[in-house]
């Protein structure tokens, strides 16, 4: 248990801390399947129209 005391009351950070940590876990999970997604798409993309294999990718980066 972790806990906190402010101004004589003590606070339990142990559960808190444990929801954060798994919003960040799916998040990330989130982003990773978005990840594999957009990788198989550009894995559809025939080399006819490269352009369009270069905006796609360009669509991905981060702004």
């Amino acid at each position: 248990m972790l806990t906190c005391v402010i101004e004589e009351e003590t606070y339990n950070l142990a559960k808190i801390i444990i929801q954060i940590i798994e919003l960040y876990i799916s998040t990330k999970t989130n982003a990773f399947e978005e990840f594999i997604k957009s990788c198989q798409q550009i894995s559809q993309l025939t080399e006819v129209n490269q352009q369009l294999h270069v905006d796609f990718i360009v669509t991905l980066l981060p702004k």
